[in-house]
């Protein structure tokens, strides 16, 4: 999960699992300061699938399911709208 608010990003990897028969709470915090809001949040679960929320406000918890996210996003070519550099 990555949190961007500003120009600062927070990234949290979430496993409940640690170890034989123990898990922690499904819950990941991120502290903002005097940030009211996150401006994107990034899910990307353990299959690639992704989730992108937008303006999110602090304070509250939001639940994700993976059964709302879709496909990742497919990263922009570096060359894409640039010069060929193979005449170049």
């Amino acid at each position: 999960v990555t949190a961007w608010s500003g120009e600062h990003p927070q990234y949290v990897e979430m496993f409940p699992h640690r170890g034989y028969k123990s898990t922690v709470e499904g819950i990941v915090h991120f502290g903002l300061g005097p940030a009211t809001t996150v401006d994107s949040l990034e899910v990307r679960w353990p299959d690639g699938s992704y989730q992108l929320l937008l303006d999110v406000a602090a304070d509250q918890t939001i639940p994700v399911d993976h059964a709302d996210a879709g496909p990742a996003p497919i990263p922009a070519s570096p060359r894409a709208g640039g010069e060929d550099n193979a005449n170049g």
